[in-house]
Formats: structure tokens, C-alpha cells, sequence
């Protein structure tokens, strides 16, 4: 498994250099985030402060994630977010 290093430069996350070695990566508002139904909890090791600004307000709790594929390397997913991944 590769490590990936994500550099957050808008916004405020808990972090802004984050360095992972995950297969995968959640993005989200608030470091932890109770799952809709029987999902459980989610933890975001990409976790953008919980606060109303131009940026932040637009990351939603369970916003996206990031999977490693041997064939193809990194790829990004939104989870269903209110304002979409780009």
C-alpha cells in the first residue's frame, strides 16, 4: 500500500498536511460522525472544522473518500454530499 499525502489549501481542517497509508481515506466535517441507519460511526482522517464560512460550509459531515487500487492508483469518490466533490 502506498502512502498518500493530501495538502489542504482552503478551508480549515484539524490539519493541513495529512500523510496516510490507508486503502481508504475519509473527508469530512468534524473527525467523527455518527452513519445514517446502521452505518455506525465514521471517523474522517481528513476532518474539516465543524464552522460556517465559505469553505467549511460547504463540506458535509460524510463528504468523501479517497480508495487506493493496485491497477489504478488513487481515485476519488463523493459519498453524497450536499454540494458535490470536485
Amino acid at each position: 500500500m502506498p502512502s498518500v499525502r493530501i495538502l489542504v489549501v482552503e478551508g480549515h481542517a484539524r490539519r493541513r498536511i495529512h500523510e496516510l497509508k490507508l486503502e481508504r481515506i475519509n473527508l469530512g466535517r468534524m473527525e467523527s460522525v455518527e452513519g445514517r441507519g446502521s452505518q455506525g460511526m465514521r471517523r474522517n482522517h481528513v476532518a474539516f472544522v465543524d464552522r460556517d464560512d465559505p469553505v467549511n460550509g460547504t463540506v458535509s459531515r460524510a463528504h468523501a473518500h479517497i480508495e487506493h487500487f493496485a491497477a489504478h492508483g488513487f481515485r476519488l469518490f463523493d459519498d453524497g454530499s450536499a454540494h458535490g466533490t470536485r
